[in-house]
């Protein structure tokens, strides 16, 4: 034996010499030579290390900790369990069980386990259940006895869930929400936020399909383009559909709200009247009808008489309008000067007989004489429409009589070339003056005259009486 070992020996014989003089057994201190760490450092005398101190399991000195083969222990009791309580909540970690006969000094083992995580001092038998989807109390159980509600499986993370996927907690699970309605759960795309798409498929979740995305199509009969009865929605046009409707009647492709109105009887424009106001006719008092663009400026040149300058109103507009407000015109300037009368839509002027009564009073400040420029009779009347103009030169009724003056005249609007009526349609149009084919799309009447040079400029005053399409 080493002598180390030989010496620790005889300590020990010296301690159970006095143990049997006294009749009382004391464990080893653990400290001192009979302390230990492992089995070795007891020697070959068949004693072990338990807890720290070297003892025999059944002799003297006894091992008063160690449990023997088949749990019991050297004074035949069972062994009971000690469990190691690492995060100091005084409940032992439940998982690793210890076997003793009595609880160990040194090992840092309690009587009491239960605890179901022994990292974390707040959890363990003693503490109170929160809502965190842990077991804080370690019943086995997870936020019982806490008020819950439902969550929905939200698979495509839309913030939505789907209806038919909810569980009851106390708070949202990982991938739940608190909000069901997803329709399609596996589309992010689709919820009932999403915008609806024209895909015949309900992108909100709210029950239709392509509602206020789609649009109407009304059956065509005739294949005019317009359609009439019941629309259907869709997010194209079904066969034999259009986009348009109001179309008065299927069976004429010639009749739809397209169409302008002639005067023929007809309600060719589907307005629900025949020959209407202001298609059919035009209206018999310009100052006062509702809708129309009155106004006048001045066109910036002087015109000489045969030249064909063509419509004036969109000519000027490098100038400045002139004041024109209940049939009141005044202008300033020996240049051209033109007043308007524009229809919101077209006229149709081709009704035999018709014509433009114009009636006016007229006042103007000048210092020449004739105070109005004579190289061509005033005023002339343009007519404007999408085929170009027709101009008309009037005789007789001038304003080359002075500078003040009453102008009263009913120009006819169908005048053959050459014809002297009063005065006579210039400028053709195509090969004919005012033709009804011109005449059925009429847009603006247009009264332009012309002060003579002057210094100052003449200034002038003209009053429209009358104005307007009389049969």
């Amino acid at each position: 034996m080493a002598p180390e070992k030989l010496q620790r020996w005889h300590w020990r014989a010296a301690a159970l010499t006095l143990a049997a003089a006294t009749g009382c057994y004391q464990v080893n201190p653990l400290v001192g030579p009979y302390a230990c760490s492992e089995a070795k450092d007891c020697g070959d005398g068949g004693l072990l290390c338990d807890d720290g101190v070297c003892c025999n399991p059944q002799g003297e000195p006894l091992c008063l900790s160690h449990v023997l083969d088949g749990g019991t222990c050297a004074d035949g009791g069972l062994a009971r369990y000690y469990y190691l309580d690492q995060d100091g909540d005084s409940f032992g970690n439940q998982f690793e069980p210890r076997p003793h006969c009595s609880r160990p000094a040194r090992e840092g083992l309690i009587e009491q386990g239960g605890d179901c995580n022994d990292g974390n001092p707040g959890i363990h038998p003693a503490a109170y259940e929160v809502c965190d989807e842990v077991d804080n109390d370690c019943d086995g159980q997870t936020d019982e006895g806490l008020p819950s509600r439902a969550f929905w499986l939200d698979q495509d993370r839309d913030t939505y869930g789907a209806p038919d996927a909810s569980v009851e907690k106390c708070t949202a699970p990982f991938g739940y929400v608190e909000r069901p309605g997803d329709c399609w759960p596996e589309d992010p795309a689709r919820n009932p936020e999403a915008p609806e798409s024209c895909n015949s498929e309900d992108d909100d979740c709210d029950g239709q399909t392509d509602e206020g995305v789609s649009s109407p199509y009304y059956p065509d009969g005739d294949g005019d383009g317009y359609g009439s009865g019941t629309a259907v929605q869709a997010c194209s046009a079904p066969l034999g559909h259009v986009a348009q409707s109001g179309d008065c009647d299927e069976g004429n492709s010639a009749i739809n709200p397209g169409r302008l109105d002639v005067c023929d009887g007809a309600d060719n424009n589907c307005s629900g009247s025949p020959d209407e106001r202001p298609d059919c006719g035009g209206q018999a008092d310009l100052l006062t009808a509702p809708g129309l663009d009155l106004g006048a400026q001045n066109v910036g040149f002087r015109v000489v008489d045969g030249v064909t300058y063509g419509c004036l109103k969109d000519r000027g507009t490098a100038y400045a309008a002139e004041p024109f407000s209940l049939g009141q015109w005044k202008g300033a300037g020996y240049n051209l000067h033109v007043a308007w009368a524009e229809a919101p839509r077209m006229w149709d002027l081709s009704r035999s007989g018709l014509s433009l009564r114009l009636k006016l009073r007229y006042s103007i400040s000048s210092n020449t004489s004739p105070p109005w420029e004579s190289g061509f009779n005033q005023p002339q009347v343009i007519l404007c429409g999408p085929a170009g103009h027709v101009r008309y030169r009037p005789y007789g009724a001038t304003m080359l009589g002075g500078n003040n003056g009453t102008v009263d005249t009913a120009v006819p609007l169908q005048i053959p070339l050459g014809t002297t009526l009063g005065g006579w349609w210039a400028d053709t149009v195509g090969s004919q003056n005012a033709d009804p084919a011109f005449l059925r799309r009429v847009k603006r009447v247009e009264v332009f005259v012309e002060p003579e040079a002057a210094s100052p400029p003449a200034s002038f005053t003209i009053d429209f009486l009358q104005w307007g399409f009389f049969p």
